[in-house]
């Protein structure tokens, strides 16, 4: 019985994280968008000059779509992490927050899958 009363215990704290893994997750992603803020710097000033097509055919390198994808995947992530503790701090009613948290999830995933799929989509030459 203790067994599996630990096992259920560790299987519930890795679906739960803690505070601190919570932070920790909280400053990871918060520096990699730094990261990819910093690289899209430099490289949206050479857009002005792109048509679309251009565009589209820089999307589709690997050396580019590559960063994108970490990047919005980590946007994202960071964005989910952000909403999810303004909500647990001022939602009160456990319904509501719990709704609002399923709802916030399932947002943050469908619009990161959303791009992601786009990206590469592009970068693979499919024309929508």
């Amino acid at each position: 019985m203790k067994l599996t009363a630990r096992l259920l215990k560790s299987v519930k704290s890795a679906l739960s994280p803690t505070g601190t893994q919570h932070w920790i997750e909280q400053r990871l992603s918060g520096l990699l968008s730094i990261a990819f803020g910093i690289w899209f710097l430099f490289v949206a000033p050479g857009f002005s000059g792109y048509s679309h097509e251009d565009l589209l055919l820089w999307i589709g390198k690997p050396q580019h779509a590559v960063p994108l994808v970490i990047g919005v995947l980590t946007i994202t992530w960071h964005s989910w992490l952000g909403v999810q503790v303004v909500i647990e701090d001022y939602v009160h009613d456990k319904q509501m927050r719990h709704l609002s948290l399923r709802i916030s999830w399932l947002s943050h995933e469908i619009l990161g899958i959303f791009i992601v799929v786009m990206i590469l989509s592009t970068a693979f030459g499919v024309v929508w």
